[in-house]
């Protein structure tokens, strides 16, 4: 596949990513101005558990995100159709998982061990309602990705998500109940589910009363997706058990600053995940003509392009983190700053890793590998995390999971990179050649630039400069010269729209 038309698959479904995005960083910086500490780490927390709980659709989602392209256009649409009842049915189960873990064990488990609460049965019960009944829509969201039914379906979750966002700060503004908090939030949810759910029914073979889980016809993403389902589960406990943990041993109240933290360092991390949402499919389909040097191409370009992205996203959440940090939480957070540049640094080398991994999930290669390391990984990062805070606190459980990213990349080129196609060697050089700038250029800010000139203007200024010039090094050196094409041709569309 040719560079461009990636990166056009990629903008195309990463616009409203990127807004979602954005208004999630807004919201975040409200509700954590407005709220009690302790009632939004409690909210924070819930909403990592329901995510955990989003692990156990057995990896249904992604793969069948993998095979839509080939069950809508290869006249197998009765294969979509009993999939989307399998995923369904799961998700209803997981719902149901929900509601009872809430209403039975939530009281104590959660209570006793992760700080939350003490609420009374009544509202345990009701937590568990509301976050059950968000559930069934988390299945329709992949699965619907790419039908014609829904081709506003990026921009209808766009609106819904503002609406619920909207509603969760309209309600913290007069309340701190995290039922009606929570009720905010996802009460749009039931209505997008519910709408959705009507045009399958009126216009497809899909009926709700009809809802199976067919193994005969679904065995094939069953099998895939077991696979995913442990790198889904490893990543979930990476990234969502972590609060759990920092409550624990910090209690709910230090959550908000924990992240705060992390919502700095991730941004970087966020705009590398919209950067490579289309490469599932996109390999799929390479993958499927059997041409190596196609696939090893789009492998190399790829990992160029997205290491050069994201280094420069790094750099710029390094040079003006404080001045977000301050923004978000003043001077108490501002304090964090230099743990959360290091933290920063040690992203670099992913970003070619995510994208050479979201490659090999779609090409089935070493997925076995892959659920082998991703469990090293998610052991490594609890034993870290617990370490860390131990010994550090909040400043150890900030930098903890960039620490874990940082150690398991060298063994994720260890166990997984040197058994594919492209090679564990070409995959250090094409990192190494696409971030050297960044990297040199970050080591000279932050051990010298930023210490020489302290907090004052000229060096706001410095960093100003430092950006303009390291965004022109990676455009005229480093992007390839038909994304820099793309994106000219889409600037000139804009200006003539507007003028």
């Amino acid at each position: 596949m040719k560079a461009e038309i990636l990166f056009r698959n990629t903008m195309s479904n990463g616009f409203f990513k990127i807004l979602n995005l954005i208004l999630s960083i807004i919201t975040f910086i409200i509700l954590f101005n407005i709220l009690p500490q302790k009632t939004y780490g409690e909210l924070l927390l819930l909403q990592s558990i329901l995510m955990i709980f989003g692990a156990f659709d057995l990896g249904t989602g992604t793969a069948l995100e993998k095979y839509i392209p080939n069950y809508l256009s290869d006249n197998s649409k009765h294969l979509y159709y009993s999939n989307l009842s399998t995923l369904i049915v799961i998700h209803i189960a997981i719902g149901l998982t929900i509601f009872i873990f809430f209403f039975a064990l939530a009281p104590i488990v959660l209570t006793e061990y992760v700080n939350i609460g003490p609420f009374d049965p009544i509202t345990w019960l009701f937590i568990g309602m509301i976050l059950s009944f968000f559930y069934p829509l988390q299945a329709l969201v992949p699965a619907l990705k790419g039908h014609s039914l829904f081709p506003e379906l990026n921009y209808t979750l766009f609106i819904c998500n503002l609406v619920g966002n909207v509603l969760l700060v309209f309600s913290a503004l007069f309340t701190d109940s995290i039922v009606i908090l929570l009720l905010s939030k996802y009460v749009v949810n039931i209505w997008l589910f519910s709408k959705h759910v009507k045009i399958l029914q009126i216009k497809s073979p899909f009926k709700l009363s009809n809802l199976i889980i067919n193994f005969s016809s679904s065995s094939k993403f069953i099998k895939f997706g077991l696979w995913i389902f442990i790198n889904k589960l490893s990543s979930l406990i990476v990234h969502q058990f972590d609060k759990i943990i920092v409550s624990m041993f910090l209690g709910p109240t230090s959550i908000p600053l924990y992240y705060a933290a992390l919502r700095i360092i991730q941004i970087p991390i966020d705009v590398n995940e919209i950067l490579k949402s289309a490469v599932i499919p996109a390999a799929s389909k390479i993958k499927s003509r059997n041409k190596k040097d196609s696939f090893i191409e789009f492998l190399t370009d790829g990992i160029m392009q997205l290491n050069s992205i994201f280094s420069f996203m790094v750099f710029i959440v390094i040079l003006f983190s404080y001045e977000l940090l301050f923004v978000i939480g003043g001077n108490e957070l501002a304090s964090y700053n230099f743990i959360i540049q290091i933290a920063c640094l040690l992203l670099l080398p992913i970003a070619g890793r995510g994208f050479f991994s979201n490659a090999l999930i779609g090409s089935g290669e070493v997925l076995k590998r892959q659920a082998a390391w991703s469990i090293l990984s998610a052991i490594s990062f609890l034993l870290l995390l617990i370490y860390f805070i131990n010994n550090y606190e909040l400043n150890g459980s900030i930098i903890a999971k960039s620490v874990n990213h940082f150690l398991m990349h060298g063994m994720w080129i260890f166990l997984i990179a040197r058994f594919t196609e492209l090679g564990a060697k070409k995959f250090i050089v094409i990192t190494l050649k696409s971030q050297w700038p960044i990297l040199l250029v970050s080591l000279l800010y932050l051990f010298f630039i930023q210490n020489l000139f302290e907090r004052t203007l000229n060096l706001l200024a410095i960093k100003i400069i430092l950006a303009i010039i390291m965004f022109f090094v990676l455009w005229m050196f480093f992007i390839d010269t038909r994304i820099k094409n793309y994106l000219l041709k889409v600037c000139k569309k804009l200006y003539r729209f507007n003028y």
